[in-house]
């Protein structure tokens, strides 16, 4: 008994990590494909008979958020009724086929739609990953697999500049688009063979029908219990914190080269200050998971925000390049960790039916952060204000984003999911499937 007990409790785990890998996966292209357009644009601009201006080319950028913005929406709402795997599957295959269909575009217009139809994919892959992690993984690992799934993003975003410094100057702009059908072709054949199609409520159920752990698979969730009066504040909170961390990380993203450029940097080393912030995002992420599983999520995810401010504030009063990759290396572990951990968070704090809705939302509001953050940051930007100025309008989100995070219910231990912990259901320490309960407790 004891034997099969182990044997089952190591399959049960091989499964979660597989389940992981299968997730960071899909974020990975999801990074990539994001990426690939920034690393694209400047040869864009030489593309004939294209006309391609600054304006046009914010256009494009801003028609695959706002994909993405209704993806993941409307991924969350539907996640629990077609199915978490087929759903993110299919998001994978739409974004690919159609970021490689970009490579075969004959005018802007045409681009920009294309990137729209991909962004409706991007935008499902996070939430829905997110929730399979939620899901499938257990409670004392979940911040850690939540770190690992999300260092998916940055490490897209290294991949795709170190393939675009590679690959652009010898095939054009459009062989970076044309790669974006690999994701595709390797990511689905395997999801279809480890990715889970149940609800880990029954597999968690026990052989035997023991009275208090019945079978109690969840409704469907709907998004307009996001809102009910237990759940309203943590829900705005998540929605601001979440649109706070992803203006910042965009905002840097998209303008940190051109500040230190205009600062007196040399463009190699502005470059090099992205590429630093995406590697201490991708590092410093799966650090963070590991701390959360032991200090706590809540007190992780507040010390991210203090790091955030504290290192962006710092490129204000500090003109030493050094120094500066130091700090930008540091905001990037703050600001994507604490996304990371939001949506840990966000998992603990609703009833697990309501976890991919609370997520695509989440998530979707927060994309409105993205989008703002070229423009409002850009005109900074344009008014003169320079690297110090920009860095304390960005640390005034940090900021902001802290004092959101103290304010959120979710925070305090009691708020955690109380009715979902009290039916056993994602309770559990254990990977899924869990062995019948009896023998566990013969093996302890």
């Amino acid at each position: 008994m004891e034997n099969s007990s182990v044997s089952t409790h190591h399959r049960s785990r091989a499964s979660a990590i597989a389940v992981v890998l299968v997730c960071w996966g899909t974020v990975v292209a999801d990074g990539f494909d994001i990426v690939a357009y920034g690393v694209a644009l400047p040869r864009m601009f030489d593309e004939p008979g294209w006309g391609m201006t600054s304006q046009t080319a914010g256009f494009i950028g801003s028609a695959a958020l706002a994909g993405m913005f209704i993806g993941s929406i409307v991924a969350g709402t539907v996640a629990d009724r077609i199915g978490k795997k087929r759903l993110l599957l299919a998001s994978v295959g739409l974004f690919s086929i159609l970021t490689a269909a970009c490579a075969l575009a004959n005018d802007p217009m045409v681009f920009a739609a294309l990137r729209f139809v991909a962004g409706l994919g991007l935008g499902g892959v996070v939430p829905i990953a997110g929730a399979i992690t939620a899901e499938f993984t257990p409670i004392r690992y979940r911040n850690l697999a939540y770190a690992v799934m999300f260092a998916g993003l940055p490490t897209g975003a290294i991949i795709a500049s170190l393939v675009g410094i590679w690959v652009i100057p010898e095939l054009g702009w459009r062989a970076i688009f044309a790669l974006g059908v690999v994701p595709a072709l390797i990511i689905i054949p395997i999801g279809l063979r480890f990715l889970p199609g149940s609800s880990p409520a029954d597999s968690r159920a026990p052989a035997t029908h023991e009275p208090q752990t019945p079978p109690t698979p969840d409704r469907p969730g709907k998004a307009g219990e996001l809102v009910s009066p237990r759940l309203r504040l943590a829900t705005l909170c998540f929605f601001a914190t979440t649109f706070l961390c992803l203006f910042m990380i965009y905002a840097i993203q998209t303008w940190l080269p051109r500040i230190l450029n205009e600062a007196g940097y040399s463009l190699g080393g502005a470059l090099t200050a992205v590429l630093i912030f995406n590697v201490g995002s991708a590092v410093g992420v799966v650090v963070v998971g590991f701390v959360a599983d032991r200090l706590g999520t809540n007190t992780t995810l507040l010390g991210a925000f203090a790091l955030t401010t504290v290192s962006i504030a710092g490129l204000a009063v500090t003109s030493e390049l050094v120094v500066l990759y130091i700090l930008i290396g540091l905001a990037g572990v703050g600001a994507v960790s604490g996304q990371t951990l939001i949506v840990s968070l966000l998992s603990q704090t609703y009833p697990r039916r309501l976890v991919a809705p609370g997520m695509g939302w989440t998530l979707a509001f927060g994309r409105l952060g993205s989008i703002a953050a070229p423009t409002i940051l850009g005109f900074f930007v344009a008014a003169g204000f320079g690297l110090r100025g920009s860095a304390l309008a960005l640390a005034t989100a940090g900021a902001l984003a802290l004092a959101v995070g103290v304010v959120n219910p979710a925070g305090r231990r009691g708020f955690l999911r109380p009715q979902h912990e009290a039916q056993g259901a994602d309770a559990t320490d254990e990977t899924v499937p869990a062995p019948p309960r009896s023998t566990t407790r013969s093996t302890s």
